[in-house]
């Protein structure tokens, strides 16, 4: 293979793998802010019904 060919199966090497440890970062982001902000919405809810 020449150079050209060698560069070209590098960069498409490095996107695919961009892209997926970009998937894998938003879906650990994703699972955390659901974990953090349905705790707040639990606490919230309760706080209510005690007032009530």
């Amino acid at each position: 293979m020449d150079d050209l060919s060698l560069r070209f199966l590098a960069m498409a090497a490095t996107s695919i793998t961009a892209f997926l440890l970009g998937g894998l970062a938003l879906k650990g982001l994703r699972m955390i802010f659901e974990k953090v902000f349905a705790e707040r919405i639990k606490r919230l809810e309760d706080e209510e019904r005690e007032t009530k």
